[in-house]
């Protein structure tokens, strides 16, 4: 999970920093360095003339630019298919047929962008350059266009006037749950209405999911047999794939508002030591029965069952598998 603080019972000050969310980079004379969230990857890259350095947790690989009909294109100088392209605030990485989601500035949003909470309910849509409010009992005020007042990696702030009214959205990348269903997201968020102040939660949950590969280090709290590896990967269109001990396996997942849950998985067919086996057999149940997420202080994954088993996991912060 990220870190930027966002102390709980502290009012967010006024951030200080870029305006917008311009790319540094691609064509300039002078390096340029972009930190960049690819949902829970995180990546540096260092912008040279024609050229990049990509750095992802301890790896680092050089980038040439390549042509491209549209922004800014590189891949990798000895692996063509490592790939970064930037297009206007956002860069899609990949590595062959593997996608990563929309890699954004630190402490910035992606559109379309949500948040919302609770008592009273109020819900704020940022999409296509504007901004849109719905709250309880009134009709939806908006769209409008916003102004990015600040921006950096501790956060956005958006202002907008909507039927009169001064609105303004505070962002920060700290870990949220929201009030009623204990969903967790990837944004805290504070919004005011003519002064009056409201708090919820913002983003789309699968960004605390996708991006990493997560290596699970317990399976009901049983832990797992030395030097075995059992990995799950939340992968575009609702698909997961991993090993699950002895065996890869692949699936779907689905997630709601009110938690997270997996389908039937199929696996390949090797045999392995009994042992072996029945850890794979014990993991692939658990995951069948998962119904919710959570992210822990440290950073880890818990998938929890209904009746309280859980799984355990830390994502790699690498581009290799």
């Amino acid at each position: 999970m990220k870190t930027a603080a966002w102390c709980a019972g502290v009012a967010l000050t006024t951030m200080a920093g870029l305006s917008g969310c311009a790319y540094l980079g691609g064509s300039g004379t002078a390096p340029a360095t972009a930190a960049l969230a690819c949902g829970q990857l995180d990546i540096t890259v260092n912008y040279r003339g024609d050229g990049a350095t990509l750095a992802v947790g301890d790896e680092q690989y050089s980038l040439v630019q390549v042509p491209a009909a549209s922004g800014a294109k590189y891949q990798g100088d000895e692996d063509p298919e490592i790939q970064l392209w930037n297009k206007g605030n956002v860069t899609m990485l990949s590595v062959g047929n593997q996608s990563w989601p929309q890699c954004v500035p630190q402490g910035t949003i992606a559109e379309p962008f949500t948040a919302r909470g609770n008592e009273p309910f109020w819900h704020v849509a940022v999409d296509g350059g504007q901004l849109s409010l719905k709250r309880m009992g009134a009709d939806e005020v908006g769209p409008a266009g916003y102004e990015v007042a600040s921006s950096n990696v501790t956060g956005q702030t958006l202002k907008a006037t909507l039927n009169g009214q001064a609105v303004i959205l505070e962002t920060a990348p700290q870990l949220c749950r929201d009030s009623m269903s204990g969903m967790a997201y990837p944004h805290q968020a504070r919004l005011s209405i003519d002064g009056e102040k409201l708090a919820g939660c913002a983003g789309d949950p699968a960004l605390l999911l996708q991006g990493v590969e997560w290596v699970v280090e317990d399976i009901d709290n049983g832990g797992i047999i030395d030097r075995s590896r059992v990995t799950i990967n939340f992968l575009p269109e609702n698909r997961v794939a991993g090993r699950a001990s002895c065996n890869s396996f692949m699936g779907g997942y689905q997630l709601t508002g009110e938690g997270l849950t997996f389908g039937q998985a199929a696996t390949t067919m090797m045999a392995c030591a009994p042992a072996l086996m029945n850890q794979e057999r014990k993991f692939l149940e658990v995951l069948g029965n998962v119904q919710r997420f959570d992210i822990s202080r440290t950073g880890a994954l818990i998938l929890q069952t209904g009746d309280g088993r859980t799984l355990r996991a830390y994502g790699a912060q690498s581009l290799k598998p």
